[in-house]
């Protein structure tokens, strides 16, 4: 008996299936891949700048944080 449970796929994943139908090449492929890891790592950037701003970190704050976890992980 199979019991692991399938989810009905949304549009975007049925776009992108459709889309990598017309890759003819591992070069097309490669490049599909970039264009997706851009938009999602300028996404992710950005989220990562706006919780610095709405928490008030800095790099100092960074290191301060980092020296502690090491005092600790050395005890």
């Amino acid at each position: 008996m199979n019991t692991a449970q399938t989810t009905p796929l949304n549009p975007a994943q049925i776009h992108l299936l459709r889309m990598f139908n017309y890759t003819k090449s591992e070069q097309e492929f490669a490049e599909l891949k970039n264009v997706l890891f851009k938009y999602y790592r300028n996404k992710l950037d950005k989220l990562t700048d706006e919780y610095w701003e709405t928490h008030n970190l800095n790099n100092d704050i960074m290191e301060e944080w980092a020296n502690e976890q090491d005092r600790e992980v050395h005890k």
